[in-house]
């Protein structure tokens, strides 16, 4: 589909019309609606502040440079990553539960209000310095939440020891992928320590610390020892990789 005029159905409570070719969807006449998704199309603007009764929306893998959500306050799902947007704020999302922002080019994300809040995949985005201590500072405090943060070593995103003990403290497990899958095909994820290298005593050309785990220089864990060349850190020292 390239076209859907859905203008005429204000009745309607579930609307499916993701992986097609849409480049407009208006949805204003559609006050009803309950769950909306539209992903895998190729959307540059999207209006919902019309769809107020909204609580599951997907709008991922679109062409989205901004999301506007703050009237869709009965939202408890949202998946808008692999878009174009720098900046998404869903501090009026108050019974949001999941948010999936992941794989996109955001540098700040706000999430202060989300008291329900326990799912957070915002990995691979450029989330750093200033901007990931306001997110920090934004989670809510929760019994038990999932922060999915870190996912390769190409990883724009950025945690310190110091964030990822804020998020603790709030009852946050920042996560990091371990690059391995389970028997489902599911990515297995792994407790992030953050990105601050301990201790590094010294530096070693091209050999091994007296073995140990590997760790990149952004502090995650490595599955044995890395194939390509590049500095890591094992035991507490550099390591050069030639």
């Amino acid at each position: 589909l390239s076209t859907l005029d859905v203008s005429q159905n204000t009745a309607l409570q579930y609307l499916y019309c993701d992986s097609n070719q849409l480049s407009a969807l208006d949805v204003s006449k559609n006050t009803a609606l309950i769950e909306l998704y539209c992903h895998c199309n190729q959307l540059p603007v999207f209006d919902v502040s019309q769809n107020t009764a909204l609580t599951m929306l997907s709008c991922v893998d679109n062409q989205l440079s901004t999301l506007d959500v703050s009237q869709n306050t009965a939202l408890t799902e949202l998946y808008c990553g692999s878009n174009l947007m720098t900046s998404l704020d869903v501090s009026q999302c108050t019974a949001l539960t999941e948010l999936y922002c992941d794989d996109g080019h955001l540098t700040s994300l706000n999430v202060s209000g989300c008291i329900a809040l326990t799912l957070l995949r915002c990995n691979d985005n450029q989330i750093k310095g200033a901007a990931m201590d306001a997110l920090v500072e934004s989670l809510p405090t929760v019994g038990s939440g999932t922060m999915y943060v870190i996912s390769n070593e190409e990883e724009q995103n950025e945690m310190t020891t110091t964030q990822v003990a804020t998020a603790k403290a709030k009852g946050w497990i920042p996560s990091c992928f371990t690059g391995n899958y389970d028997a489902e095909g599911n990515e297995i994820w792994e407790e992030y320590a953050g990105s601050d290298p301990t201790a590094i005593e010294s530096i070693t050309a091209d050999g091994e610390a007296d073995g140990g785990a590997w760790y990149s220089l952004d502090g995650r864990k490595l599955n044995g020892k890395p194939a390509q060349k590049g500095v890591f850190i094992q035991n507490g020292r550099k390591v050069v990789l030639k």
